[in-house]
Order: structure tokens, then sequence, then C-alpha cells
């Protein structure tokens, strides 16, 4: 029987200054090589993943918190799922306004209207070229007053979701420590729960020989659909409670650790 693990990124498998240790690459590389599939299930993009998983032999990535599947073998997107493209302009205008910064993530390639930024230029004659294409996710970042704001906004659309939140914003506290304030906004069918049932599905795989490891609260939804959950030590109350299992802290190679353990 095929046995999967899915993991989280931020605040999971990476330490807290973002990357994915040498520790950490080992214990994934060995749980692989004991006949173990390693999915990574995150909230960033695939050229923000791929990079940090040299010489490891993973199969798929879940990105965008569940708006993609992709398959690393063929170098081709799985899944997608898309945001109304009228929806998508209402949040375009509003954060505009709001002089938010945008990042938008069609297909595989990501955009940003921030002047130094490494993306693809966004602008509203490019904005408007997205209307027969799919727009996966989009992050707005900036001043937590404005996006406290927009975020009220978003909650009265029905069709879009905010899956991911700095925890300024999700305790509506703007004393909370954080690197900077952000949303994460994406169709409201899409979590990663759900994109865990769709690959699960797709490789005709049993979810009782499945586990998630994670940490925030975009993490939730695979522990919904996994037999057994793994919080972080530095997990969030609400996941620990749900938890079957709590690690160490990702600053304690808390991943790595667990890893390890399945193997003994």
């Amino acid at each position: 029987k095929m046995k999967m693990i899915f993991a989280d990124m931020d605040g999971t498998l990476c330490d807290e200054n973002g990357k994915v240790n040498d520790k950490t690459i080992h214990s994934i590389q060995e749980v692989i090589r004991n006949g173990y599939m390693f999915v990574v299930a995150t909230g960033r993009s695939i050229d923000r993943i791929i990079p940090s998983f040299f010489q490891t032999p993973l199969s798929y990535i879940i990105a965008l918190n569940g708006s993609q599947i992709y398959d690393i073998e063929n170098k081709k997107l799985l899944f997608e799922n898309a945001i109304n493209y009228l929806t998508c302009k209402m949040i375009y205008e509003e954060a505009k306004k709001y002089q938010l910064e945008i990042l938008l993530d069609v297909g595989l390639t990501r955009y940003s209207n921030t002047i130094n930024s490494d993306r693809e230029k966004l602008d509203d004659s490019v904005f408007s070229s997205f209307k027969d294409k799919k727009i996966s996710q989009f992050v707005l970042s900036g001043n937590y007053q404005s996006l406290m704001k927009i975020k009220k906004v978003i909650e009265t659309f029905s069709d879009v979701t905010v899956i991911n939140q700095s925890k300024d914003l999700l305790y509506q506290d703007n004393t909370y420590p954080t690197k900077y304030s952000f949303i994460d906004v994406v169709s409201s069918s899409t979590s990663k729960g759900n994109s865990i049932t769709w690959l699960l599905n797709y490789l005709n795989v049993s979810k009782d020989y499945t586990i998630a490891l994670g940490d925030g609260i975009n993490d939730l939804s695979m522990f919904d659909n996994v037999s057994i959950k793994v919080a972080m030590g530095n997990s969030e109350s609400y996941l620990k409670e749900k938890a079957d299992v709590i690690t160490l802290s990702n600053s304690e190679n808390g991943a790595s650790y667990y890893l390890d353990s399945l193997l003994k």
C-alpha cells in the first residue's frame, strides 16, 4: 500500500529563516527511500518550492494553498482551481485604491505591481489580458489597517475566501509581531485538504495511509482529509487540539524529528 505524507513548508519544514535545512532534507529523503510518497503542500508558488528540495525525489506538489497540483516528473499542472475573473477584477480595483502590493498567480507565472519586483509586471493592461486565463491566487500585502478593510470587503464575496493571513490580521491585533502583513485569497472551493483528496483519488491511494504535518490556519483542512494529523510544536492551539501527534517546533527540527520516528 502506498503511504503518503503531506507537509506544509513555512513554520513546518522550514526553519525560522524560511529555509528547509539539510537535516530536514535528509529525513525526507529517508522516508522516500523507505517507501513513502512525500508531497509538499504549501501556500508558496511552484518556483518558490522546487529549489528548496534539490536532489529530493518528490513526485507531486500542492501549491498556492491547494489552488494547484503540480506533477514534477512531467513538469505540468495536473490541477488548477481559478478565481472568477470578475471577482478578481473587483479585488484588484479595491487593492489599488488601498495602494496595496498585489501578487497574482496565473498558471506558473507570478505577476507583481511593485516596481522592484523580480516578477512579471502587473498593470491594468496586463490584468485585462487575464480574462481568459486562470488566476489561481491573489496575495495582498501592505498596511495593516488597509488590509483589515479590504479583508472585510473580500469576505462579502461568496466565491472567494481568505485562506491564509498574517497573524496580526488573524487576531485583529496590529501589535502582533509579524514580518509583514498579508492575505492569500483563493477560490472558495480551494483548500490544501481538497487537493489532498483530489490527488488521493488521482493516484488511487486510500486515506488510511496518509499523514499531514502543519502549523497554521491553512493546514486545518489537511487534518480533515488524512488519517494521522501531526502539529508542529510552534502550531496555534486550534491545530494542536485537532492533532494526533504534537512534534517539536520548527526551530527544533520538529518535522525531521517526526519523520525519523516513522522509521524506527
